[in-house]
């Protein structure tokens, strides 16, 4: 993902430019003057984007939870009616009109 929107930067700290590979605006002799360090915009960027995957994984919650009590409610009714077949089953009734 880019991170477009943030503006132009060099470097992570502003300190720590020595660190890193110089090119395009940030190879200029006056860059340090001119441009920020990037540390503010990807600690933003990286934010937002966490932010959204917890969101994301976080609603996605409610599913495993609807499915979870759907099963269990579907367990509880195949119990339900294996119960009445076999009581109807012990009367002589077929499975048909045992229910």
């Amino acid at each position: 993902t880019q991170m477009t929107g943030y503006g132009q930067c060099c470097g992570y700290n502003d300190r720590d430019r020595a660190s890193t590979v110089l090119q395009g605006a940030c190879a200029a002799s006056n860059a340090n003057n001119i441009y920020p360090g990037c540390e503010e915009k990807v600690s933003a960027f990286a934010d937002s984007y966490l932010r959204k995957l917890y969101t994301s994984l976080f609603g996605f919650t409610l599913v495993n939870v609807v499915c979870f009590i759907s099963t269990v409610i579907l367990i509880q009714a195949r119990n339900d009616e294996e119960r009445y077949i076999r009581i109807g089953r012990k009367e002589g009734r077929t499975y048909h009109n045992s229910i």
